[in-house]
């Protein structure tokens, strides 16, 4: 959520879609038609469609034939962390987006006010168990609502990166002196 696309993001008009990631992503053919289609099945203006997307390892899954379940918080530590949701198969007819209290970081579509009325706090550096929760908690207060897309039209290559601030734990440590 923070670094140059976040900080030079121009967003247009009222009526655009917002799309966030993570880095090391994949979509599905027609990525952009599914994550509409389903967006605008909430029929609410306000409707996040946010998940933990599925392994690029699954991509026999992506598309309409499944969707992530993500529900409820672990502690981490003593930080809320979202949970790992399941992947459920879509049977039959298309479902809906449902309804949950999670906010992921893996991906958030929706209409691009979301992103200018709840823009991502600058003064969370350095953190990263505890800033979905944050933006779970400031989206809902500002009037939106937070759904499991039915889809899977996002795939995340899980497989180990190397984490920006294992390069950066030295400037990390230098800034977290200064403001304690």
């Amino acid at each position: 959520q923070r670094g140059l696309l976040s900080e030079r993001a121009i967003l247009p008009g009222q009526d655009s879609m917002c799309l966030s990631t993570d880095s090391h992503m994949s979509f599905v053919d027609a990525w952009d038609d599914l994550l509409i289609q389903d967006w605008t099945s909430t029929n609410n203006e306000f409707a996040v469609l946010t998940a933990y997307p599925l392994a690029t390892s699954n991509a026999n899954f992506a598309g309409t034939k499944a969707h992530i379940n993500l529900c409820g918080y672990f502690l981490e530590g003593d930080l809320p962390r979202g949970v790992t949701g399941a992947t459920l198969t879509n049977q039959g007819e298309q479902s809906k987006p449902t309804l949950t209290m999670n906010w992921a970081a893996g991906q958030s579509f929706s209409r691009c006010h979301a992103e200018k009325n709840v823009p991502v706090d600058k003064e969370l550096r350095w953190i990263f168990t505890g800033e979905e929760v944050d933006r779970a908690v400031r989206l809902w207060t500002h009037g939106y609502d937070l759904y499991n897309p039915s889809i899977n039209a996002v795939l995340h290559n899980y497989t180990k990166p190397n984490q920006h601030w294992d390069y950066y734990s030295d400037v990390r440590d230098a800034e977290e002196d200064l403001s304690g």
